[in-house]
């Protein structure tokens, strides 16, 4: 169960890396997955 909770929070953190970001840039680098995960 360990294993499978630090591999689905190690998920979502590439996924929010790898995702590119479509019709949300701001132009200040900030995205909606940076409000979503609080980069």
């Amino acid at each position: 169960k360990d294993q499978y909770d630090d591999a689905d929070h190690y998920s979502e953190e590439k996924f929010a890396e790898w995702m590119p970001p479509e019709n949300e840039q701001t132009g200040d680098g900030r995205t909606a997955l940076n409000e979503k995960y609080g980069y």
